[in-house]
């Protein structure tokens, strides 16, 4: 029964007049118990009454004292996070001090009070900073343009929202027969090497499924990260879609299960993923069209010369050696004048493929002139490169070409150059040196190859 608007002030009344009570019929007690028959004096009954009424008062006294104070502070702390909750929906600041939690440690009702609104506040708090994650990942997408930046931009943000040890992103190529093939477009955390070694193929054909995936490697499986070597791990397979369309996948890794809160944050980031995914991929095949030389299939000189301009920065930078090749087919105007400009044509197409298979993966292979390709080399000494080069050397001599019934066969000299190397400062030096080595093999004979002098 409410006396008044404040349930404090109704309690402080009840208090006050259940002691009251308990005063004026307690001389009663005292007479028909005890037998006291001064309790039922004026002066004892009256003494009887205000001693009901302190003590009323003085428990509500010590109600607000301890219980009121918290009861108070959270209403501060309400009002508080009202305030703040309103200051992040216009500022876009995630804000909250620990000063707006409750610090109230009681095995009752008021202490799970106090739990249930410090889970509140944390509630509102990660709601806020995964809201603004998911905008901040939104505007970030919305920049990118090339799938190099997507891969490296975005496999980053994943394995730091989710403390991963380390991230890989796959690029779905779509392939025949044996179906899709996943392209490695970045890492981080280990090597490349090691990372093949480790996902068979099985693994990653969980992306196919099109859902996220969870699994838990061996733990005879040890696996060598950048900052530590991890027996038990945990993998999280995430594909990105647009639409219905597969288009690659995140891998990250983690020595302890991913939780609920982070698998939730991944799945949307990926979502959100499938559209910059999909720009980033026709950008990329935008750029290979102008790249490449359209009737060999190797990249164009423009975008030879560029990559090599990249690959000396980077060899000046970390020190790496940095090797090419320059080929020219002898005696190429000889199979045009003889069998026509078509089977010149089928000629270097022919080498080109030779070429390709010859080199790395990481390799660059460019159609350098007329019938000059330049063989870029990222990270290879000079030794090894002559050992690709006589590889190569020997297998566009052993190949035969058949054009209108006619056996064509062909040879190429070669010219190697290296960094680091006395009196080279820039990529062009390094591709002077190679041209120089290249005359110098057609001048002894042709069908050779020729090492700049150190």
């Amino acid at each position: 029964m409410r006396l008044t608007r404040s349930v404090l002030k109704d309690l402080a009344l009840y208090s006050v007049g259940f002691g009251g009570l308990i005063g004026l019929i307690f001389p009663f007690f005292t007479y028909l118990i005890l037998g006291v028959r001064e309790a039922l004096s004026l002066t004892f009954w009256i003494m009887c009454i205000l001693a009901g009424f302190t003590v009323g008062g003085f428990n509500f006294f010590l109600f607000d004292k301890v219980v009121g104070r918290y009861i108070k502070a959270l209403g501060e702390r309400m009002r508080d996070i009202s305030r703040k909750v309103t200051e992040m929906v216009y500022t876009h600041e995630s804000y909250c001090p620990e000063a707006c939690y409750l610090t109230f440690h009681s095995q009752d009702a008021l202490g799970e009070i106090a739990q249930s609104f410090n889970e509140m506040v944390n509630s509102i708090r990660n709601s806020f900073e995964i809201e603004m994650m998911m905008e901040a990942f939104a505007q970030e997408l919305s920049t990118f343009s090339d799938l190099e930046t997507f891969a490296r931009k975005i496999t980053h943000r994943l394995v730091s929202f989710t403390h991963s040890l380390a991230g890989a992103f796959y690029v779905r190529e779509p392939g025949e027969g044996s179906g899709d093939l996943f392209r490695l477009a970045y890492q981080e955390g280990f090597d490349p090497a090691h990372l093949r070694e480790t996902l068979s193929p099985e693994v990653l054909s969980k992306l196919q499924t099109r859902k996220p995936t969870l699994l838990s490697l061996p733990s005879e499986m040890v696996l060598d990260f950048s900052v530590t070597k991890v027996k038990t791990l945990h993998l999280y397979l995430l594909p990105v879609l647009q639409g219905e369309q597969l288009l690659g996948g995140f891998l990250l890794f983690k020595p302890t299960p991913y939780t609920e809160r982070e698998r939730y944050l991944l799945e949307t980031l990926s979502g959100q993923a499938g559209t910059a995914l999909d720009n980033a991929l026709t950008h990329e095949k935008l750029k290979i069209l102008a790249a490449v030389d359209e009737l060999t299939g190797a990249y164009n000189r423009r975008f030879g010369l560029l990559r090599l301009r990249e690959e000396f920065s980077r060899a000046l930078r970390t020190g790496t050696p940095l090797s090419i090749l320059m080929l020219d087919l002898d005696h190429f105007k000889r199979v045009n004048d003889t069998y026509g400009h078509a089977a010149g044509d089928l000629v270097l197409k022919m080498v080109a493929q030779v070429i390709r298979k010859s080199v790395r993966e990481e390799d660059i292979v460019c159609r350098y002139g007329g019938e000059e390709f330049l063989v870029i080399l990222p990270g290879a000494e000079k030794e090894g490169a002559v050992l690709v080069a006589e590889r190569l050397r020997t297998a566009v001599e052993e190949q035969v070409i058949m054009y209108g019934g006619q056996a064509i066969r062909i040879t190429v000299s070669i010219g190697v150059a290296g960094y680091p190397h006395r009196g080279i400062s820039s990529h062009r030096d390094l591709l002077e040196l190679a041209d120089e080595a290249l005359y110098r093999s057609k001048q002894m004979g042709r069908n050779m190859t020729y090492v700049a002098e150190s």
